[in-house]
């Protein structure tokens, strides 16, 4: 086999790792095993970031791999993070009545969000911005939240504040805001320093997933108030 044809199927094998592992995340939270379930969807969450990483290093780009990663990505981190909260939040005694419509929203606004996103123009590169909150991000953010509730001595999150992460999340997946690549927070040396003393002290205060979940909040955080910032200075320069 020519190796312009065998390029292709290192990122792709490495998407259907990451379907194995989110399918077995969905098997691991259906029998509660919650804190195996969070690993393997953060574990996912990795994977993905290394199939398209793999994919723009070896020129390996392809219809069928956008395809294949739209339909991994519904499963890893739209079906089996619903799942996941589901479960935790009846475990922890959260009514039904609302913990239902609560998942089925985030999973639904992230099915629209892919779907969008493979209408979408492909991005020149990728140090662009994306349309929306991407569903890797919205499921990574949930799975570190829910991680860091069952390890962290005393919770992170009371159940109730569950209803505005899902729904906030589930927001920003629809929206059209610019949400830039992780590396625009680390442009220079001494940020990437900066941020790496703070990861430190954070994991020192607290526990190691509050800390990626503080982390994942202040990306969210900081990309809207930078939209916010980039509205403002269009309309006073209209």
């Amino acid at each position: 086999m020519k190796w312009s044809n065998l390029k292709f199927l290192i990122p792709n094998g490495i998407t259907f790792t990451s379907l194995a592992v989110g399918l077995g995340a969905l098997m691991e939270a259906a029998e509660e095993n919650l804190v195996l379930a969070g690993l393997m969807i953060f574990i996912s969450y990795w994977l993905d970031m290394a199939d398209g990483f793999t994919a723009r290093k070896l020129d390996a780009a392809s219809d069928f791999g956008l395809q294949l990663d739209s339909l991994v990505d519904m499963i890893c981190f739209g079906a089996a993070p619903a799942v996941l909260v589901f479960q935790h939040l009846r475990i922890q005694g959260g009514s039904l009545s609302w913990i239902v419509p609560l998942v089925i929203c985030y999973a639904t606004v992230g099915a629209f969000r892919l779907a969008r996103f493979n209408l979408l123009p492909p991005k020149a590169a990728s140090n662009k911005d994306s349309t929306g909150l991407a569903i890797t991000q919205a499921g990574g953010t949930t799975a570190v939240g829910v991680l860091a509730d069952l390890l962290r001595d005393g919770g992170l999150l009371p159940v109730w504040g569950y209803i505005p992460l899902m729904l906030i999340l589930a927001g920003l997946m629809a929206s059209t805001i610019g949400f830039p690549p992780v590396t625009w927070f680390v442009r220079n040396r001494w940020a990437g320093f900066g941020m790496l003393i703070g990861v430190s002290l954070l994991v020192l205060l607290v526990s190691t997933f509050a800390t990626l979940f503080i982390l994942f909040s202040f990306y969210l955080l900081a990309a809207v108030m930078r939209s916010i910032y980039h509205l403002l200075s269009r309309r006073q320069l209209e």
